[in-house]
C-alpha cells in the first residue's frame, strides 16, 4: 500500500502516539524510516527510538518543519508551551492532527499565527485492540485531503466519525467514558450470573 501520510511526526508519543505508529505501520500508511517523534525527556526519547526503531528529534520545530503530517499527542496542560516553540513555523502543506483534549482547532491555529490545516481528533481506548471510535473534525483551513488523510491513520484503530467541532467535547465525554460503563455493566451481569 502506498504510503499516504507523506514524512510522519509525532510531538509526544505516549501510549496512544504508539497505538497510532502501531496501526498506520500494519496498515501500510507510513513506513518507519519516515518517522520521527519528539518527548519531553531525553531519556524517553532514546529507549523509545530503539524500541520502536524510529528517530527521536530534539526540537519540536524542527519535527514540524521536516514532516508532511504531524501528530499533536501531549498532554492539555502542555499544549500551550509546544505551539509557542511552533509560532511562526512554515504550515504550507502540513497537516496537522491534535489529540489533545478540549484544545479547540481555532486555539491552535491562532497559537501558530498561520492558516495552518489542523484537524482535531479523539480516539478512545478500545483503539488498543482495533475496536475504537474515533471523532474527528476539520478547522478553518483543513481540507477534504486533510479530513481524508486523519481518517486513514484512524481507521485501523477502528470506526471514525466526523463530527461538527462544538460536539466534539461531548463526544470525547462519552467515547471515553462509554466502554468503562459497559464494562460495569457487564462485570454486573456476570456477578448476578455467577449467584
Amino acid at each position: 500500500m502506498k504510503n499516504s501520510l507523506g514524512k510522519f511526526g509525532l510531538i509526544g508519543l505516549g501510549r496512544m502516539g504508539r497505538c497510532l505508529v502501531e496501526g498506520a505501520s500494519k496498515a501500510g500508511l507510513l513506513r518507519k524510516e519516515e518517522l520521527s517523534f519528539t518527548t519531553r525527556h531525553a531519556d524517553t526519547a532514546k529507549r523509545l527510538a530503539k524500541d520502536l526503531a524510529v528517530q527521536a528529534v530534539s526540537s519540536n520545530r524542527d519535527l514540524f518543519e521536516s514532516c508532511d503530517t504531524i501528530v499533536l499527542a501531549v498532554k492539555p496542560q502542555n499544549v500551550g508551551d509546544v505551539l509557542g516553540e511552533l509560532k511562526g513555523v512554515s504550515t504550507k502543506g502540513k497537516t496537522l492532527i491534535s489529540i489533545v483534549a478540549s484544545v479547540r482547532t481555532e486555539q491552535i491555529e491562532q497559537a501558530l499565527g498561520a492558516k495552518v490545516a489542523v484537524i482535531r481528533a479523539m480516539p478512545n481506548t478500545p483503539a488498543f485492540v482495533g475496536a475504537g471510535m474515533t471523532a474527528i473534525c476539520a478547522g478553518a483551513y483543513a481540507s477534504q485531503p486533510d479530513l481524508d488523510r486523519a481518517r486513514a491513520l484512524f481507521e485501523p484503530l477502528g470506526r471514525v466519525a466526523e463530527v461538527d467541532e462544538r460536539h466534539m467535547d461531548a463526544v470525547t465525554g462519552l467515547s471515553g467514558c462509554g466502554p468503562a460503563y459497559i464494562y460495569l455493566i457487564l462485570d454486573a451481569l456476570t456477578e448476578g450470573g455467577i449467584k
